[in-house]
């Protein structure tokens, strides 16, 4: 049993074992590198080619599963067939076990290799950086070749596009742009230089600057100075020479010289002496123009290329087959001048053409202050309109000041506003009046004077008084003043302003009124009497709120009908159903009838008697009214809304025409 569990137990143990060596072993697995190549025909100091380099390696190590290299077949030193296979050999020999995934080849010459790479690597991506879409023999790239080689060598690149893996994007050299620039600008020029290496893209420029000059220019004499080391003297001397007649154009100046050990060196220093030079240098190689002593030259956009470039790469690494992938050709160029040069040169910036790019060009005073300009005057904008705003408000706030001063001094309402002063127990005991309208000042004084014509505020005993609860009870104040002497009642109303222990007062003539509301008073109280002699009632039904409204209660107070909300002494409001429900029954269905007729339009006027009962203390009184009764008013769809007549108590009236009956009977009929 033990020898079992132990062997079993071993078993467990190797299989926990297994899985922490396969999870170990998964976790320590990296992806695959893929590798970038690029193959330079030119060395590592030529500015040109590092344009493109950089790009490339900026783009590609943000790529985790993607390292580029980097190889320079120095084109200058291969210039025969054996340098040229030792180059070859170096380049394989030295990827033999570290294949590249991916090629960019950079100048022509590189493509010469294009049979071995698909050999060695298999049929591999490319993309071709080159001055022109063509391709020839190996030999027709050598430094220092025939220079009578014939061009009819050179073939389209299309014709071998199925049989490779690539793709193209043109670089290509501006030389008649730059010399007509170059003739623009230099109207004295006599003669053109073209200083160049013996690279074989200069061999051919020199063909093709000869002719167009020869063609289009034959005023202008055309020399060509080859960048060699017995040739380095003679460069000095046109770079050193203050000659207006005499213009520079240089390619590129590479060349080969041994050195002490006897192992060839390239000597590449020699066009420094370029800042030196007291004549304008014009470049085909848009690199140099930010060194010192070039002035300028007509360039593809490097902007464009670099897009070009890194888009096409991009495509590349997902797996694209770049012969699917057309050709680009550089559709946008420039002229570029180096300002600070031409400014040394003593050239006219005017003679540039129109769509030149200046560089190290001085900010001009907008461009300099152009965001503090833009700053300041929308700053400047913004006080005006601000300024304009407040004028106007304010034009508008005094527009409105005066018109309010104005109205209030031609306001038929006394207005005059009075400072307080108070004691410690916040009595008033000073007032002083200021400023009061015209009104004001016509019929009132400040303090009592003489004047009998006028009315004196300090005549008012409890102004004092009223002016404390004021400002006690944060409110307006409204008392009503006799005045004496004048014979005249003033309503003032007094609150407080708001300027502190600041008070307003306004008084309105309400003599007429007062003289009016008396004579109305004396008026209601003959009415009343009369109606209450004459036992006559005013009454007002309305439809709505089946209330009644009549207008002498003394009459009424003996027949107990209930006081509803709204009631006064002079009125006595009281429910319809009520009116109905104290009615005589043998009166009721007939006066309910005549209601009901008045409301629908059949009657326009009623007169009836009917009898109301009132019960008092278990006894039962019965009062006969008379009724006269007409619509009053009608809602908008034509319909009764009130109606308004009078009562007339005439129980006594009833009993005496009782008494005339009974003793007419009586007198004819004397047995009875």
């Amino acid at each position: 049993m033990r020898l079992f569990l132990s062997w079993k137990h071993i078993i467990s143990l190797c299989f926990v074992l297994l899985h922490l060596s396969l999870s170990i072993a998964h976790a320590t697995v990296v992806p695959k590198q893929h590798r970038l190549l690029i193959i330079n025909s030119y060395n590592e100091g030529a500015p040109w080619s590092q344009t493109l380099i950089t790009p490339i390696m900026l783009q590609t190590s943000s790529i985790e599963d993607v390292s580029a290299d980097l190889v320079h077949i120095n084109g200058t030193f291969i210039r025969n067939d054996s340098l040229y296979n030792q180059m070859e050999e170096g380049i394989f020999q030295r990827y033999e076990k570290n294949k590249p995934d991916y090629l960019v080849l950079i100048g022509s010459i590189a493509f010469t290799l294009r049979d071995r790479i698909q050999k060695e690597w298999g049929d591999i991506p490319m993309i071709l950086i080159a001055n022109e879409d063509t391709y020839a023999p190996r030999e027709y790239y050598f430094t220092g070749r025939s220079i009578n080689m014939a061009d009819n060598k050179v073939a389209p690149l299309n014709d071998i596009r199925e049989q490779y893996n690539f793709t193209f994007i043109e670089t290509p050299d501006m030389y008649k742009e730059t010399i007509d620039m170059m003739i623009r600008m230099l109207p004295q020029m006599k003669r053109i230089i073209f200083a160049a290496d013996e690279l074989y893209q200069n061999q051919r420029l020199d063909r093709l600057i000869h002719s167009y000059i020869a063609s289009e220019y034959p005023n202008i004499e055309y020399e060509r100075l080859v960048g060699k080391e017995e040739n380095s003297k003679q460069l000095q001397e046109y770079l050193l020479t203050d000659d207006p007649t005499t213009s520079i154009l240089f390619s590129t100046w590479f060349y080969e010289r041994k050195n002490l050990f006897g192992s060839p060196t390239l000597i590449s220093g020699d066009f420094q002496l370029v800042a030196s030079s007291p004549q304008p240098v014009f470049a085909l190689r848009g690199a140099y123009i930010n060194k010192a002593g070039f002035i300028g030259g007509y360039f593809y956009d490097q902007a464009e290329l670099e897009k070009s470039l890194t888009d096409i790469i991009g495509q590349m690494l997902q797996g694209k087959k770049l012969r699917d992938i057309p050709f680009v050709y550089s559709k946008k160029s420039y002229p570029l001048v180096n300002y600070a040069q031409l400014k040394l040169d003593g050239l006219d910036a005017d003679l540039c053409p129109s769509n030149t790019i200046f560089l190290n060009k001085p900010l001009t005073f907008w461009q300099k202050y152009r965001w503090w300009i833009i700053s300041g005057t929308i700053l400047l904008l913004s006080l005006v309109v601000i300024a304009l705003i407040i004028y106007l408000f304010q034009r508008k706030k005094i527009a409105l000041f005066s018109a309010h001063n104005t109205l209030v001094c031609n306001m038929p309402i006394s207005y005059t506003q009075a400072k307080v002063a108070f004691d410690e127990k916040g009595e008033a005991i000073d007032i002083k009046y200021q400023a009061g309208n015209s009104l004001f000042n016509n019929l009132f004084t400040a303090n009592e004077e003489n004047d009998m014509n006028k009315n004196s505020l300090s005549q008012i005993d409890c102004l004092p008084r009223f002016i404390k609860m004021v400002f006690k009870e944060k409110q307006a104040i409204t008392f009503t003043h006799y005045f004496k002497p004048t014979h005249t009642f003033y309503e003032f109303i007094i609150c407080q302003s708001s300027e502190k222990h600041t008070i307003d007062i306004f008084g309105v003539d309400i003599t007429a009124r007062n003289e009016a509301e008396n004579a109305l008073r004396e008026i209601n109280k003959k009415l009343e009497m009369t109606l209450s002699v004459a036992r006559i009632i005013p009454w007002r039904w309305n439809l709505k709120s089946n209330m009644i409204t009549c207008e002498s209660e003394q009459i009424l107070a003996h027949m107990n009908f209930t006081k509803e909300k709204g009631s006064t002494p002079q009125a006595h409001i009281i429910k319809a159903s009520e009116y109905f429900q104290k009615m005589h029954p043998e009166d009721v269905e007939r006066m309910q009838q005549i209601h009901k007729n008045l409301v629908s339009g059949k009657l326009q006027h009623a007169k009836e008697e009917f009898r109301i009962i009132t019960e008092v203390e278990g006894r039962k009184f019965t009062d006969w009214l008379e009724t006269n009764a007409v619509v009053d008013q009608y809602d908008e769809q034509g319909n009764p809304i009130s109606l308004v007549g009078s009562l007339l108590l005439i129980t006594e009236r009833k009993r005496q025409e009782k008494a005339l009956v009974t003793a007419r009977e009586k007198l004819w009929n004397p047995s009875g």
